[in-house]
């Protein structure tokens, strides 16, 4: 019922909330033929951010999504097919059928240039230089682009999945090869692992490395949601919500996109079915409820994690987020002062932890998986 103002995938629409600076500064990249690399923890609405500029640049777009790449192939396969859907979206197969076929019959490339159903279909004769034939394919785009005089926008998603493949600097390479030189296609590469992306375009020695503008999304400020939330409240029961109410759903999501929204969803939906408005005692009742709903998927997700690990994510979660590798936490956790500093940056590199500047202490990024280890302690999760 509530999902269009409380979504659990994409925000778009009215639910898309602020993120004004990032909004420009990807809309001016763009236009102006920048590429981009959006960076965040998960769950901070990169996608949304990026779908909502596309869809108003009104250019053509196509999301390609590595997320369950899991080889070279596949990879191969999904830049391909999101070659053919943004020539298709240009005008009818058949109209580029010739183009195409004279296009690779100039480059000396043997590709087969089909139609099936409603799209264009291109298939590399060999499957033996898949970095060429992604970097054949972005350039057959690219000359379709220049006759037509039109731009395109290749949104790729979870795009640390290329580091995982054998071939991944090749592929690395063949892609930096085309966007340095492309005039009428604009890449925005995104995914769920910011470390690996950082170090992907930002180590020296890689193919990507200062290839894009880095934009870093933080959580929004709480006078974002509140706003937002109390437009929904008016909507919902004629008038704002208490700011006893909206300062505990602020202090329990610690304004994580994400669980602003989970919890806010459920809670409205509680409240409306019980005829009442939210007071603070209904955000323990929901919150409590996400907490056990989701227990399992916590002790999975824990599962990885060795056992000082685990106890340095408790004692964070309890409040003790500072000098973590000082003698008094040394003793609380029974670890030497090396091995919290190698679990901390294990951690920190997995994003579970980030250090919250200036006085760097450690925060917890979910504020859900906070919450759990707060309610239950270490030893429960340890096996």
């Amino acid at each position: 019922m509530f999902e269009r103002y409380f979504p659990w995938g994409i925000a778009c629409g009215e639910a898309f909330l602020g993120r004004k600076k990032e909004i420009n500064r990807l809309k001016n990249n763009i236009t102006k033929g920048y590429h981009t690399l959006l960076l965040s923890p998960r769950r901070y609405g990169k996608t949304s951010l990026a779908k909502y500029v596309i869809n108003s640049t009104k250019q053509l777009w196509i999301e390609i999504d590595l997320f369950v790449a899991q080889d070279e192939f596949s990879v191969e396969q999904k830049f391909l097919k999101g070659v053919q859907s943004i020539i298709s979206q240009i005008d009818a197969p058949e109209k580029w059928f010739n183009i195409l076929v004279n296009f690779f019959k100039h480059t000396n490339k043997t590709w087969t240039v089909g139609i099936k159903g409603l799209q264009l279909e291109l298939k590399p004769e060999s499957h033996k230089d898949i970095p060429q034939n992604i970097l054949d394919s972005l350039t057959a785009l690219e000359y379709v682009l220049k006759k037509k005089k039109q731009k395109a926008i290749l949104f790729i998603d979870e795009f640390q999945e290329i580091a995982n493949i054998k071939i991944n600097r090749a592929i690395e390479g063949a892609i930096r090869n085309f966007a340095q030189s492309t005039a009428h296609i604009v890449f925005i590469f995104s995914g769920s692992s910011r470390h690996m992306l950082k170090h992907m375009f930002g180590d020296k020695t890689r193919p990507l490395y200062a290839l894009c503008d880095e934009i870093n999304l933080d959580r929004l400020k709480s006078e974002d949601y509140k706003t937002y939330l109390n437009k929904v409240a008016k909507k919902t029961w004629g008038e704002e919500l208490k700011e006893e109410v909206l300062h505990k759903i602020i202090e329990v999501t610690e304004c994580h996109p994400r669980y602003v929204y989970n919890l806010c969803m459920f809670l409205w939906e509680h409240c409306v079915q019980l005829k009442k408005k939210i007071a603070e005692r209904d955000i323990d009742i929901v919150w409590t409820m996400l907490i056990e709903d989701r227990l399992k998927d916590t002790r999975e997700i824990l599962s990885a994690k060795s056992k000082g690990q685990i106890k340095i994510l408790s004692l964070i979660a309890l409040g003790y987020n500072k000098e973590i590798t000082g003698q008094l936490a040394q003793g609380k956790l029974a670890m030497s002062g090396s091995a919290i500093s190698q679990s901390l940056k294990i951690l920190e590199k997995e994003d579970y932890i980030e250090k919250i500047l200036p006085d760097t202490s450690y925060r917890i990024i979910d504020p859900l998986l906070r919450s759990t280890l707060a309610k239950y302690g270490a030893d429960y999760f340890v096996s």
